[in-house]
């Protein structure tokens, strides 16, 4: 935990991959939700059936949905959110598709005594 799952429609055109911007949103809930960056798993989905608006090709979005576990303050994940919508802004803005662009963020919170995990480690 946290699992960071990020959604975009199929008509941005992705000039590079998300390994960067992976990176910068883990060591920004590191720092700002005090999370183990070892413990972040993150995922990009393309979207090829959507629908914006009022159906313009050139309609687009992406939602970034963070999912922690219980036990952080209204401040911290307030803070988190809005400092994620910049990183997002500063990846997405300029890529082809993006003409009519709405990026969104979630922090979704689950409870701990709801969240089970194992882990394997082979040497």
């Amino acid at each position: 935990m946290p699992h960071i799952k990020l959604e975009y429609t199929g008509n941005i055109k992705i000039t590079s991959d998300f390994s960067k911007l992976f990176t910068e949103i883990h060591d920004l809930l590191s720092t700002e939700m005090r999370v183990s960056v070892e413990n972040c798993k993150s995922r990009a989905i393309q979207v090829d059936n959507y629908l914006v608006g009022d159906g313009s090709k050139k309609g687009a979005f992406v939602h970034l949905e963070v999912c922690v576990l219980t036990g952080k303050s209204k401040q911290q994940k307030n803070k988190a959110g809005e400092m994620l919508l910049i990183l997002l802004k500063i990846f997405f803005t300029n890529l082809p598709g993006c003409e009519n662009l709405q990026i969104s963020v979630e922090i979704k919170e689950m409870p701990q005594e709801l969240y089970f995990k194992t882990e394997t480690h082979k040497t």
